[in-house]
Protein backbone atom coordinates (compact mmCIF):
# COMPACT_ATOMS: atom_id res chain seq x y z
CA UNK A 1 0.00 0.00 0.00
CA UNK A 2 1.08 3.59 -1.30
CA UNK A 3 2.15 5.87 1.65
CA UNK A 4 -0.23 8.46 0.88
CA UNK A 5 -3.20 5.88 0.89
CA UNK A 6 -1.77 4.60 4.27
CA UNK A 7 -0.86 7.87 5.89
CA UNK A 8 -3.86 8.37 7.49
CA UNK A 9 -5.71 5.20 7.84
CA UNK A 10 -7.51 4.24 11.05
CA UNK A 11 -7.23 7.67 12.38
CA UNK A 12 -9.90 7.96 14.96
CA UNK A 13 -9.14 10.73 17.73
CA UNK A 14 -10.47 11.50 21.20
CA UNK A 15 -12.25 15.05 20.33
CA UNK A 16 -12.48 16.65 23.72
CA UNK A 17 -8.98 15.89 24.42
CA UNK A 18 -7.95 17.30 21.14
CA UNK A 19 -9.92 20.22 21.87
CA UNK A 20 -8.52 20.28 24.84
CA UNK A 21 -5.02 20.01 23.76
CA UNK A 22 -4.84 22.02 20.50
CA UNK A 23 -7.00 25.18 22.19
CA UNK A 24 -4.34 25.13 25.01
CA UNK A 25 -1.38 25.26 23.34
CA UNK A 26 0.08 22.40 25.34
CA UNK A 27 3.35 21.17 23.74
CA UNK A 28 2.91 18.57 21.20
CA UNK A 29 3.11 14.97 21.85
CA UNK A 30 3.13 12.52 18.43
CA UNK A 31 1.75 9.42 20.96
CA UNK A 32 -1.60 11.41 22.53
CA UNK A 33 -4.06 10.34 20.00
CA UNK A 34 -2.76 10.05 17.17
CA UNK A 35 -0.73 6.59 17.62
CA UNK A 36 -1.64 5.37 13.82
CA UNK A 37 -0.59 8.57 12.46
CA UNK A 38 2.96 8.66 10.76
CA UNK A 39 5.22 12.11 10.55
CA UNK A 40 3.95 13.35 7.17
CA UNK A 41 6.72 15.35 5.14
CA UNK A 42 4.90 17.01 1.89
CA UNK A 43 8.16 18.56 0.82
CA UNK A 44 8.77 15.01 -0.85
CA UNK A 45 5.50 15.03 -3.11
CA UNK A 46 3.22 13.29 -0.41
CA UNK A 47 -0.28 14.20 -0.24
CA UNK A 48 -2.27 13.01 2.40
CA UNK A 49 -5.42 11.01 2.40
CA UNK A 50 -7.80 11.53 4.85
CA UNK A 51 -9.79 8.08 5.76
CA UNK A 52 -13.37 9.82 6.29
CA UNK A 53 -15.32 12.44 7.46
CA UNK A 54 -14.42 12.10 10.87
CA UNK A 55 -10.94 12.54 10.92
CA UNK A 56 -11.05 16.35 11.58
CA UNK A 57 -12.93 18.01 14.01
CA UNK A 58 -13.76 21.61 14.18
CA UNK A 59 -14.48 23.52 17.56
CA UNK A 60 -17.85 24.11 17.04
CA UNK A 61 -20.87 24.61 18.97
CA UNK A 62 -23.42 21.61 19.31
CA UNK A 63 -26.73 23.99 17.94
CA UNK A 64 -27.11 25.06 14.17
CA UNK A 65 -27.38 29.10 13.73
CA UNK A 66 -29.68 30.37 10.70
CA UNK A 67 -27.77 32.90 9.05
CA UNK A 68 -28.81 35.70 7.01
CA UNK A 69 -25.54 35.27 4.31
CA UNK A 70 -26.20 33.02 1.63
CA UNK A 71 -24.27 30.35 2.65
CA UNK A 72 -26.61 28.02 0.37
CA UNK A 73 -25.36 30.08 -2.82
CA UNK A 74 -21.57 29.72 -2.01
CA UNK A 75 -21.88 26.13 -1.01
CA UNK A 76 -23.10 25.94 -5.04
CA UNK A 77 -20.71 27.72 -5.91
CA UNK A 78 -18.13 25.11 -4.38
CA UNK A 79 -19.22 22.62 -5.77
CA UNK A 80 -19.35 24.30 -9.75
CA UNK A 81 -15.44 24.53 -8.94
CA UNK A 82 -15.40 20.77 -7.72
CA UNK A 83 -17.16 19.65 -10.53
CA UNK A 84 -15.22 21.40 -12.81
CA UNK A 85 -12.25 19.62 -11.60
CA UNK A 86 -10.54 23.13 -10.68
CA UNK A 87 -7.82 23.33 -8.27
CA UNK A 88 -8.87 25.30 -4.71
CA UNK A 89 -6.92 28.11 -2.92
CA UNK A 90 -8.20 27.39 0.37
CA UNK A 91 -7.62 29.58 3.96
CA UNK A 92 -9.75 28.65 6.67
CA UNK A 93 -10.80 31.51 9.65
CA UNK A 94 -12.90 32.88 11.91
CA UNK A 95 -15.07 35.96 10.93
CA UNK A 96 -15.76 38.58 13.60
CA UNK A 97 -18.80 36.82 14.48
CA UNK A 98 -16.36 33.68 15.72
CA UNK A 99 -17.95 31.13 12.86
CA UNK A 100 -15.51 29.24 11.06
CA UNK A 101 -15.19 29.65 7.34
CA UNK A 102 -13.29 28.91 4.26
CA UNK A 103 -11.86 32.00 1.88
CA UNK A 104 -11.89 29.84 -1.95
CA UNK A 105 -10.24 31.28 -4.87
CA UNK A 106 -10.40 29.50 -8.15
CA UNK A 107 -8.47 29.73 -11.77
CA UNK A 108 -11.53 32.20 -13.25
CA UNK A 109 -13.21 32.61 -9.88
CA UNK A 110 -12.91 35.74 -7.40
CA UNK A 111 -12.65 34.67 -3.63
CA UNK A 112 -15.65 34.24 -1.50
CA UNK A 113 -16.64 33.07 2.02
CA UNK A 114 -17.99 29.48 2.58
CA UNK A 115 -19.40 29.20 6.12
CA UNK A 116 -18.26 25.73 7.63
CA UNK A 117 -19.58 22.66 10.19
CA UNK A 118 -17.43 19.58 10.02
CA UNK A 119 -19.16 17.92 7.43
CA UNK A 120 -18.46 20.57 4.98
CA UNK A 121 -14.57 21.14 6.33
CA UNK A 122 -13.87 17.50 5.96
CA UNK A 123 -16.00 17.50 2.41
CA UNK A 124 -13.45 20.13 1.31
CA UNK A 125 -10.27 18.55 3.09
CA UNK A 126 -11.40 15.32 0.96
CA UNK A 127 -11.43 17.26 -2.59
CA UNK A 128 -8.18 18.64 -1.48
CA UNK A 129 -6.38 15.51 -0.62
CA UNK A 130 -8.35 12.86 -3.09
CA UNK A 131 -10.10 14.70 -5.80
CA UNK A 132 -13.73 13.62 -3.97
CA UNK A 133 -16.65 15.38 -4.97
CA UNK A 134 -19.67 14.78 -2.40
CA UNK A 135 -22.91 16.61 -1.97
CA UNK A 136 -21.30 17.44 1.66
CA UNK A 137 -23.81 20.05 3.14
CA UNK A 138 -27.22 19.05 2.83
CA UNK A 139 -28.46 22.39 4.77
CA UNK A 140 -25.44 24.91 3.74
CA UNK A 141 -27.59 27.93 5.33
CA UNK A 142 -27.01 26.48 9.60
CA UNK A 143 -23.91 26.23 10.38
CA UNK A 144 -22.45 26.14 14.29
CA UNK A 145 -19.84 29.10 16.12
CA UNK A 146 -16.45 28.13 17.41
CA UNK A 147 -15.98 26.96 21.28
CA UNK A 148 -13.11 28.99 20.95
CA UNK A 149 -12.03 32.13 19.17
CA UNK A 150 -8.45 31.07 17.90
CA UNK A 151 -7.24 31.87 14.74
CA UNK A 152 -4.95 29.62 15.07
CA UNK A 153 -7.01 26.62 15.81
CA UNK A 154 -6.80 25.21 12.12
CA UNK A 155 -3.44 25.83 11.61
CA UNK A 156 -2.57 23.59 15.11
CA UNK A 157 -5.34 20.92 14.12
CA UNK A 158 -3.40 19.91 10.88
CA UNK A 159 -0.28 19.66 12.98
CA UNK A 160 -1.39 17.75 15.68
CA UNK A 161 -2.23 15.21 13.25
CA UNK A 162 1.16 15.09 11.91
CA UNK A 163 1.97 17.60 8.50
CA UNK A 164 4.28 19.04 7.72
CA UNK A 165 3.59 22.76 6.93
CA UNK A 166 5.80 24.75 4.48
CA UNK A 167 6.51 28.31 6.67
CA UNK A 168 7.55 31.38 5.91
CA UNK A 169 10.62 31.83 8.22
CA UNK A 170 10.21 34.22 10.84
CA UNK A 171 13.13 36.34 9.63
CA UNK A 172 11.50 36.82 7.01
CA UNK A 173 8.19 37.41 8.11
CA UNK A 174 8.02 41.11 9.48
CA UNK A 175 4.24 41.33 9.53
CA UNK A 176 3.57 39.73 12.96
CA UNK A 177 1.79 36.94 11.44
CA UNK A 178 2.94 33.07 10.85
CA UNK A 179 2.42 32.30 7.42
CA UNK A 180 2.68 29.36 5.15
CA UNK A 181 0.62 26.71 2.81
CA UNK A 182 -0.26 23.04 2.86
CA UNK A 183 0.62 21.81 -0.49
CA UNK A 184 -2.30 19.17 -1.63
CA UNK A 185 -3.62 17.10 -4.87
CA UNK A 186 -6.44 19.58 -5.80
CA UNK A 187 -4.89 22.43 -4.89
CA UNK A 188 -3.34 24.27 -1.42
CA UNK A 189 -4.31 25.43 2.06
CA UNK A 190 -3.47 28.78 2.83
CA UNK A 191 -2.45 29.82 6.50
CA UNK A 192 -2.09 33.31 7.76
CA UNK A 193 -2.50 33.66 11.47
CA UNK A 194 -1.41 35.82 14.22
CA UNK A 195 2.40 35.37 15.76
CA UNK A 196 2.50 34.79 19.36
CA UNK A 197 5.24 33.48 21.59
CA UNK A 198 2.77 30.28 22.84
CA UNK A 199 1.76 29.62 18.60
CA UNK A 200 6.18 29.68 18.00
CA UNK A 201 6.66 27.56 21.04
CA UNK A 202 4.12 24.87 19.55
CA UNK A 203 5.00 24.58 15.96
CA UNK A 204 8.99 24.69 17.28
CA UNK A 205 8.05 21.95 19.56
CA UNK A 206 6.14 19.58 16.78
CA UNK A 207 9.18 19.94 14.37
CA UNK A 208 7.88 22.13 12.21
CA UNK A 209 10.37 24.85 10.75
CA UNK A 210 9.83 28.45 11.38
Amino acid sequence: MSKDKNILANNNIDIEKELMRVSQHTAYNPEAGSEDIDPLSLNDGSIPEPAGSSDFTLDCEDTNVKQAYDNAGAFAAVMEIMNRSSNLNVEFKLDKNNFHYAWIEARGVAGFKYHLKNEAFNGIIRYLTKGEVTDFDPAPSEYEPAKFNDDAYVMKLFVSKGFTLQLTPLFRERSGYISGFLPCRKGKITFRVKRTDELVDYLREAGQIL
